[in-house]
C-alpha cells in the first residue's frame, strides 16, 4: 500500500510492491495476476475494515439516530479524507478520464456500493422507528454524503487543500448531522420517546 501511496497508482511498479512486501515478482503474480488486482484487493480489504468499524461504531439499537449519524459522519469523512481513500478516488478518476472504466467499475462494486448499502440500511431501520421521514432512499443518501463531504474531498482529490483535523471532522460531521435532521427528521411531536 505504501508503494501506492509514494507513487500513485500509475507509477508504481510491480517490482516495487514486491519488494516492499519482501518477496519476488514472481511470488506477487502468483497471488494477483495484475497490478489491478492488487490495488483491487487493497479496496476490498480496506472496505471490509471500514464497513465493520462503521458497524461497531454504529448499530447500537438504543443510541439516538443523531449519534450514529455524527458517529458515522467522522468515520466516513477520516476515511474519505485520509491519503489512502485519496489515492484509490484519484486513480479511478484518472482510469475513467482515459476511457478505461472497468477500474472504476470495480472500485465502485468493491468500494464505494458496499458502504452505501450499510448506510441505507442504517436510514431505513431509522425510518421504520419514526425518527426519519423521506421517501427516496437515494435523495436521502446522497444529501448525507454532500453534506458530510461538502468541498473537502474535492479539494483533497485536487492537491489544493489540507486533511481536515480531528476538531474539523468532529464539528464538520455535527453540523451536517444538524442539517440533515432539518431535511429528514421526522417532526419532534411524531417521534416523541422514539430513538
Amino acid at each position: 500500500m505504501n508503494e501506492f501511496l509514494a507513487s500513485g497508482y500509475h507509477k508504481a511498479t510491480s517490482l516495487a510492491v514486491a519488494k516492499a512486501c519482501g518477496m519476488s515478482k514472481a511470488t506477487l503474480y502468483s497471488y494477483f495476476p495484475s497490478k489491478e488486482d492488487l490495488f483491487i484487493a487493497l479496496i476490498e480489504k480496506r472496505t471490509v475494515a471500514m464497513n465493520s468499524r462503521l458497524a461497531e461504531d454504529t448499530e447500537n439499537p438504543d443510541l439516538a439516530i443523531e449519534d450514529a449519524l455524527t458517529t458515522l459522519g467522522r468515520s466516513v469523512l477520516k476515511i474519505l479524507t485520509s491519503d489512502i481513500s485519496v489515492t484509490f478516488n484519484r486513480t479511478a478518476i484518472s482510469t475513467a478520464a482515459s476511457q478505461d472504466l472497468g477500474f472504476s467499475e470495480v472500485y465502485e462494486k468493491v468500494g464505494r456500493l458496499p458502504t452505501t448499502a450499510r448506510v441505507e440500511a442504517m436510514l431505513e431501520a431509522a425510518r421504520q422507528r419514526g425518527v426519519l421521514v423521506f421517501e427516496n432512499m437515494a435523495d436521502a443518501t446522497h444529501d448525507l454524503y454532500g453534506l458530510l463531504v461538502g468541498e473537502v474531498h474535492i479539494h483533497l482529490l485536487l492537491g489544493v487543500g489540507e486533511a481536515p483535523g480531528e476538531k474539523q471532522i468532529n464539528d464538520g460531521a455535527a453540523r451536517a448531522v444538524r442539517q440533515f435532521m432539518r431535511l429528514y427528521g421526522s417532526p419532534p411531536s411524531a417521534n416523541h420517546g422514539l430513538r
